[in-house]
């Protein structure tokens, strides 16, 4: 027993039985003394298990880009507890920015640089003030790469001519875009199936 005078200190494990998603309630500490005096303390606690729910609003899952850059890059978040949430943006796999603030439910993220030619995964994560973390992505695409064109007929093509037209078929691909038009002497050409134009 502690002489008038003297101060001790203890310290114990409290454990509070809670179940659900998120529910608010609290842990009261009541403390007495030898000579019979209590002190108290209610400390509030809420119990959130969930993730916050993530989206991107722009761009589009598969959107395609002639640039080296997205040059906006949005996201919504939806979770109670924002207050001191961050998010980030990773590309590829490797981290773009971090949003240190996302408590709006949104963030924007600008001149998005994609890594490689073709495909680009952008993936966002926000954890909220519980530590729970929810994660959205999308692909996009990156293509600046022009279309590669081949001669299919006349094989050898011939240097000289003394006709006044001349069938050409020739085979065009593109490895990130579909073709958008194809023009021999400013005149469009005609599909002639597959990757064949004439």
């Amino acid at each position: 027993i502690g002489r008038p005078g003297q101060g001790g200190a203890s310290s114990r494990g409290v454990g509070a039985g809670l179940t659900g998603a998120a529910v608010p309630t609290a842990v009261k500490i009541i403390v007495t003394d030898v000579a019979g005096n209590t002190g108290d303390a209610t400390l509030p606690l809420v119990l959130d298990t969930v993730e916050p729910d993530v989206a991107f609003t722009s761009p589009d899952h598969g959107e395609l880009t002639g640039s080296f850059y997205m040059p906006t890059v949005s996201i919504t978040a939806s979770d109670p507890h924002l207050a001191s949430a961050v998010a980030v943006l990773s590309v590829n796999g490797g981290v773009f920015e971090t949003q240190p603030d996302v408590s709006s439910g949104s963030a924007t993220f600008s001149q998005v640089g994609l890594g490689q030619e073709g495909k680009n995964v952008l993936v966002v994560s926000v954890t909220d003030e519980a530590g729970n973390t929810g994660t959205g992505s999308i692909i996009v695409y990156r293509d600046l790469k022009g279309p590669s064109v081949s001669l299919v007929a006349p094989v050898p093509f011939p240097g000289y001519t003394k006709q006044d037209s001349l069938d050409i078929t020739v085979s065009v691909t593109d490895q990130q875009s579909s073709i958008g038009s194809v023009l021999m002497n400013g005149v469009p050409a005609d599909w002639a199936g597959g990757n064949a134009y004439k």
